[in-house]
């Protein structure tokens, strides 16, 4: 007797945004993030493949995401 199995994952690619001074720009993450996602985007819904995004901080607004 021959058991065949499937499985079917679904792949999606998100882009998360953080703002936390617990790591350096150019620094690689070693770990999990210990900070909450202020920003998240499912890029399979982008539509172009060249898309440029802008993090800014400030104290009073907080944070801003733009896309340009």
């Amino acid at each position: 007797m021959t058991l065949e199995s499937r499985v079917v994952a679904k792949f999606t690619p998100k882009l998360r945004a953080y703002i936390t001074s617990d790591y350096e720009q150019t620094a690689i993450l070693q770990r999990a993030i210990d900070t909450r996602c202020i920003w998240e985007q499912d890029l399979s819904f982008l539509e172009s493949d060249n898309t440029t995004w802008k993090v800014t901080y400030d104290e009073y607004y907080e944070h801003a995401i733009i896309r340009g």
